[in-house]
Order: C-alpha cells, then sequence, then structure tokens
C-alpha cells in the first residue's frame, strides 16, 4: 500500500515542538477498498460524516503499531513521547478517488526542537510511507528564520547552518534548520 505523507511540526511560542499533524493519502486502490459498501449521501463523493466510523477504525489498528510514527529525542527513541491521536478524520478528494487520513499526535511534553528527530515509516513495509510531492513538511509557529529542506535517506547532512530536527520516512528526510 503506498502512502504519500504530508507532516507538519507544531511549535509553541517557546520553540518547542508540541505534536505532529499528518495527513496520509493512500493509493487508488486502496482507497476503493476502504470505501467499498459506504452509503454515499451524493453518488462519487464521500462526506466526512460518512467516513468518520472508518477513520475511527483506522485509527484504533494503527495504536498497535505506534501509527508509524517514531520520535527520538537527543538519539534516543521514546516509544512513549506521543499522547493519543486527535482531530482525525479522512478526508475524500472525488477528481482523484482518493482518501486522505488526517490526525495530530501530541507529544506528552513538548520536545526541545533542536534534539529532535521523527521518523514516519513501516518497519515491515506493508504501508510504503513516503513524503508527498509538493510541500511535504510544514513547520507551524516555527521561529521565522527556521527553514526545512528535503534530502534523500543516502545524502549528507546539511553543513550550513544548525540542525533543528528531522521528519524522515521510508526514502528521504525533510531537516528542519534554524541559523
Amino acid at each position: 500500500m503506498w502512502v504519500a505523507v504530508v507532516a507538519e511540526l507544531i511549535y509553541t511560542p517557546d520553540g518547542t515542538v508540541s505534536g505532529v499533524r499528518e495527513a496520509w493519502t493512500f493509493d487508488d486502490m486502496f482507497s476503493a477498498f476502504a470505501t467499498r459498501g459506504i452509503e454515499q449521501k451524493t453518488q462519487g463523493t464521500f462526506a466526512r460524516e460518512e467516513l468518520d466510523p472508518v477513520a475511527k477504525s483506522y485509527i484504533e489498528a494503527l495504536k498497535d503499531f505506534s501509527y508509524f510514527t517514531y520520535a527520538r529525542l537527543d538519539g534516543d527513541k521514546r516509544a512513549d513521547a506521543f499522547a493519543d491521536p486527535v482531530d482525525f478524520f479522512f478526508d475524500y478528494e472525488p477528481s482523484k478517488s482518493l482518501l486522505t487520513l488526517h490526525f495530530t499526535l501530541p507529544f506528552k511534553i513538548p520536545a526541545p526542537a533542536k534534539s529532535l528527530d521523527v521518523q514516519i515509516f513501516d518497519p515491515k513495509l506493508f504501508f510504503y510511507l513516503a513524503f508527498a510531492r509538493d510541500d511535504p513538511v510544514r513547520l507551524v509557529g516555527a521561529p521565522a528564520q527556521c527553514v526545512s529542506s528535503v534530502k534523500k535517506l543516502n545524502e549528507a547532512t546539511p553543513e550550513t547552518g544548525s540542525i533543528a530536527g528531522t521528519v524522515t520516512t521510508s526514502t528521504s528526510s525533510i531537516w528542519v534548520k534554524c541559523p
């Protein structure tokens, strides 16, 4: 199953990261499978409330896999870094017949941005999670000088500026720099 990921790092006014907001757009085959049997009020599209039971069941199922989202703080993997997801829902793009699952994983304790590494991947590769082509990572509320850049996993760490963290999928990393 192919998933295009968009991630938002949510910053607090003091520069820490309070959570990760994710949007997973599933491939057309999975989207067709996930929506079969759902009654539609309007033919050819699905309203959010029609998809709410599906979103709830997927979020509950993803809990067993830590939502395929892992945090490292100061290099240490933290299994318990995130609280339960909030603001989860599916939306449907009728022109492309694609489902997108939206959810936010708040940190139990806001994380210092300079020591944060967020990894979004399935170690068993049933879900192939890769960044979306357009605007894959957003920095919400980050200091103005912070920027992000996409690097393939085999490319070197950017050398200019200080690294304020990374967001990684199966194929690449987004390096967040705050000079």
